[in-house]
């Protein structure tokens, strides 16, 4: 995949705070490398085209967690309160 120095930036970012989120205990960051790399994939794609989807600034936190959940949750009526955090 070729990314743009703003995209490389905010996947290092975004794949930091997956990665911290799973040395905090959180085991929806993924256990493996690639997954966390793959969490952080979305959720910089998803970020990046709320404006476009039209989600407000506002609402921007709670459209990625309902993306992260979309994409990678098989049973997402078990995420329960990980989802409103």
């Amino acid at each position: 995949m070729t990314m743009n120095l703003g995209a490389e930036v905010a996947f290092r970012i975004a794949l930091a705070a997956v990665e911290a989120a799973w040395e905090a205990g959180c085991p929806v960051a993924g256990s493996d490398q690639a997954r966390r790399a793959e969490v952080a994939r979305h959720a910089v794609r998803r970020w990046g085209s709320a404006l476009r989807r039209g989600v407000s600034t506002g609402r921007r936190v709670e459209d990625l967690a309902a993306g992260l959940v979309a994409a990678f949750e098989p049973k997402p009526e078990l995420v329960g309160p990980l989802a409103r955090d």
